[in-house]
């Protein structure tokens, strides 16, 4: 029996691909989440988030893309992106980029590595 991925938790029209969200609302949270940041002000060494996910793809306007829970990619183009886990499986703090692979929590200190599809 073939399962049928959720529906994003936003539109409920298209299958969500990254985290709850369908491609297209993932984008439009990031920046919404970006605009939020940078209205309450950005303390320290706080930053937003780059975005490069989007439907059709921003790189060759194609509408063939996918993702998963790590990577955004084209078929098209080629073009592959990687989108950070923005909370910590294990205690739900917010994840920081150490290496192109590599996440770490900033609360509890757990890694995550991640590897291209």
């Amino acid at each position: 029996m073939l399962l049928q991925p959720a529906a994003c938790q936003d539109c409920k029209d298209r299958a969500a691909r990254i985290k709850t969200r369908c491609i297209r609302c993932y984008a439009t949270h990031i920046e919404a989440s970006n605009d939020q940041r940078i209205r309450q002000g950005l303390p320290g060494n706080a930053s937003v988030f780059a975005n490069f996910v989007s439907d059709p793809c921003i790189g060759c306007d194609s509408e063939d893309v996918d993702a998963n829970d790590t990577h955004f990619w084209c078929r098209c183009c080629g073009m592959t992106v990687r989108h950070s886990p923005d909370r910590c499986r294990r205690c739900g703090h917010e994840m920081r980029v150490i290496t192109p692979t590599y996440y770490s929590c900033r609360e509890c200190g757990w890694g995550l590595r991640t590897e291209p599809h």
